[in-house]
Order: C-alpha cells, then structure tokens, then sequence
C-alpha cells in the first residue's frame, strides 16, 4: 500500500504540484495498481516460456537505390514569387 507521503515525494521528484486532493486521489489509484502487482507475483510461471515478440512479423527493409531528384533550378522557375535564387513567401515573423 502506498502512503500520502510517498505520493507526495514521487510528486515533489517528478516535479508536479497536486492539491491535498489530487494526493489522496492518487495514493488510491496507485495503491490499486500496486495490489494488482503483488497478485501478479503469485502466479507461478517456471514453466513459461519467455515471449521475445508479440508475433512472427518482421521487419521489412528496402535497399537505398540513389535515383534523380528535382533540380532545384525548374522548381525555382515554377515559382510565382522569386528573388535571385530563392523563392519568397509571407513573412513568418514580425
């Protein structure tokens, strides 16, 4: 079981501010999922198997191939808007 004060120390490292009643709240929850570990640990699993994965999938990769790519000059030229070589756009900042 967990206490306020270990709620308010996990609170204090993790940098959070709870009011009493958020402590109180989670010092409930956090109890429950405690409890649902130390029933957890009574199951006997010597005879199982360790799960490496979560199925038989696996990664797909392809080979990096170099192939052509725009020529920044025919974009510039698409361009409405241009100066020199860049494309101007609206300003962002102020």
């Amino acid at each position: 079981m967990i206490n306020l004060k270990e709620v308010k120390n996990i609170a204090e490292l993790s940098y959070i501010n709870f009011d009493e009643e958020e402590i109180k709240q989670y010092t409930q929850e956090l109890s429950k999922i405690m409890d649902f570990f130390t029933v957890l640990k009574k199951i006997d699993t010597q005879d199982v198997e360790p799960l490496l994965g979560s199925s038989e999938l696996e990664d797909v990769t392809f080979e990096d191939r170099p192939k052509a790519c725009f020529n920044s000059d025919s974009i510039i030229e698409r361009v409405p808007e241009k100066q020199d070589r860049y494309i101007k756009t609206r300003a962002v900042f102020n």
